[in-house]
């Protein structure tokens, strides 16, 4: 295998920034230059620096003869101000400390510095500057003659296929006119051969690539724990920080207990406050007494004085403020269309968030849509583009609220909708329930008629599930998902998780954890009687195009970096079905009771 002959692969990255995709690309990025040993490197979009100080690392560690330039107008895709400098001032400091005597950092427009470079002379380029279409197009074919015979070159970002990111198209084109190879972790990378006298061991190693599996799990693996290695750098900084604020507390705090503990006045409390501990222990009725008489010529002083008593402040409200990428949805929300309350409230409202659901939407609003009138069903489209909602308001009635957020997935925001919409909706409702687009909310059909029922009998401020998930297995014989079919028809089992106890009904305010797993600072007993049936992994193949594709996203790095909805970003099929048969941890498979598969809940 060629990688086996560049070990550079398993260098650890000095520099590391760890709100950066391209970490964990470094590992390649080693294995890039030692394996072509170009003798002009070039990256067009360098911002941060992380693939840029990759690149300058595996020069100087490899000992070569290359000169690298990093181009950046250092201003992003929109002004940064300030930020921007600083950014550049940190990296060019960086660079010239380590790498004075071969990198150069170019600030300008990318068309600006292709004069700077003959016709056929950068080895390798990496373009990662402007992400749509028309600006990656015109990146590469304006810097295309630069390119040497031995020319490869790198784009970043071509697996987001959301937003106005275009690069995925790019490569698509490009890819199937030369010889190259995707890695899909990190945003992805594509790596094409475009010079007619590319190195034998380089275009093998492509071809390797697209053959083994295990050429893109190695460079996904060493790229996670390069990226492991930033968090665990960056967490060490915390804590260095947090202890030396500790350290500098404790001083000022001991300094100030000595010079209070060697003044005349705490000397002199200190002896009174024995005596009175002497004369009139605590609690005792002769201390309520002396305590009460101290309140009222404190105050009397006071009037006397002329001083008036300091007025009170009042409590900061403790709702969370909204951010300010909130201000579109809180105005969606706010135009949202709600019943009138001359004749009180009504009795329940029952709300979701959507984006492309074309399988789970008709599920949802077909069960819900029996027990809870159309009107007072509200779907929040999140910029749906498969058609789903509009198909779906054909065949049932229901509100929909559009929400045009930037980013598809960013849990904080999810919880802000969430918590602000249920606010909003208790105004007019006695109870509120809402759910994610794959769970069903069932009451046991031996004890209640449906959902409508078990309802009008709730007397309590929460009520919460508890949690199954179904779970379609292949090799058992079920067959795929037929919508035509009711869904408990076609599957036979399920797992009980704790996951998925959640509180979801409630007639009082909630303030969800993120993921909506649990409410902050509220213990609710599960209700035996409610089944949450969680449908995720309703269809194996289904299961798993979903999370490639919604790994497609641009998600936020809040949420990489916290590991928010790993489950959803899982790119390689056998860590897929390791989720989808072993997570979570120590579940047991049950068969789903006859009666219930019968009953043509849902």
């Amino acid at each position: 295998m060629i990688t086996a002959q560049h070990p550079i692969i398993f260098n650890t990255p000095r520099r590391m920034i760890e709100v950066s995709s391209w970490i964990t690309h470094v590992p390649f990025a080693f294995f890039l230059i030692s394996i072509l040993k170009p003798k002009v490197v070039v990256e067009l979009g360098v911002f941060s620096g992380q693939s840029y100080c990759a690149f300058c690392q595996a020069v100087k560690t490899l000992k070569l003869e290359t000169r690298c330039y990093g181009i950046d107008t250092w201003k992003g895709d929109t002004q940064l101000g300030s930020y921007g400098e600083e950014v550049f001032e940190e990296l060019e400091n960086y660079n010239r400390r380590e790498y004075a005597d071969f990198s150069r950092l170019l600030r300008m427009t990318f068309d600006d510095a292709r004069s700077h470079f003959e016709d056929g002379s950068i080895d390798l380029l990496h373009i990662d500057g402007f992400h749509t279409y028309g600006g990656v197009k015109n990146d590469f074919e304006h810097w295309l003659p630069k390119m040497s015979p031995r020319g490869v070159v790198l784009f970043h970002d071509t697996f987001i296929k959301d937003l106005d990111f275009g690069v995925w198209k790019l490569w698509e084109e490009v890819s199937a006119k030369y010889p190259g190879f995707e890695f899909v972790h990190g945003y992805g990378l594509g790596v094409v051969a475009v010079g007619k006298e590319v190195g034998g061991d380089f275009l093998e190693f492509l071809r390797e690539a697209k053959t083994n599996r295990f050429i893109s799990k190695l460079f996904a693996a060493l790229g996670q724990l390069a990226f492991m290695e930033a968090r665990i750098d960056s967490m060490n900084g915390v804590c260095a920080r947090l202890n030396d604020d500790y350290v500098s507390l404790k001083d000022d705090y001991d300094n100030y207990k000595a010079m209070i503990a060697n003044s005349p006045e705490w000397r002199f409390g200190s002896k009174a406050y024995r005596i009175i501990k002497t004369v009139a222990p605590d609690s005792s009725l002769r201390r309520k007494t002396m305590g009460h008489l101290a309140g009222i010529s404190s105050a009397a002083v006071k009037k006397l004085s002329g001083v008036s008593p300091a007025p009170v402040k009042p409590q900061a409200p403790t709702s969370d403020v909204p951010r300010v990428y909130d201000e579109d949805t809180l105005r969606s929300i706010e135009a949202m269309s709600l019943p009138a309350l001359n004749d009180g409230k009504r009795k329940c409202a029952i709300f979701v968030m959507v984006k492309n659901e074309d399988v789970f939407l008709p599920i949802w609003l077909k069960y819900y849509g029996r027990y809870i009138d159309g009107n007072d069903i509200y779907v929040f489209d999140h910029r749906t583009i498969d058609g789903s909602v509009d198909r779906c308001r054909k065949e049932y009635t229901f509100n929909v609220i559009r929400l045009d957020y930037p980013l598809s997935f960013d849990h904080l925001w999810f919880k802000f909708v969430a918590d602000t919409v249920q606010k909003k909706l208790l105004r007019h409702y006695e109870y509120v329930i809402f759910t994610d687009i794959d769970e069903i909310i069932l009451p046991d059909i031996n004890k209640y008629r449906g959902l409508d029922e078990y309802i009008q009998k709730l007397d309590s401020n929460y009520v919460r599930c508890i949690g199954y998930d179904l779970i379609h297995l292949p090799y058992k014989g079920e067959p795929s998902y037929n919508m035509a079919q009711t869904v408990l028809s076609q599957r036979k089992f399920w797992y009980h998780t704790h996951w998925y106890n959640k509180t979801l009904i409630s007639r009082r305010p909630l303030n969800w954890e993120i993921g909506f797993h649990e409410v902050r600072d509220l213990n609710v007993a599960v209700d035996h009687d409610l089944m949450l049936i969680h449908l995720h992994k309703l269809d194996f193949d289904m299961c798993w195009r979903t999370c490639f594709e919604r790994a497609r996203l641009k998600w936020p790095h809040e949420d990489v970096i916290n590991n928010r909805g790993w489950q959803n970003r899982i790119t390689d099929i056998d860590r897929f079905r390791d989720y989808y048969e072993g997570w979570p941890d120590g579940f047991q498979i049950e068969g789903i009771p006859e009666y219930l598969r019968q009953s043509n809940a849902f």
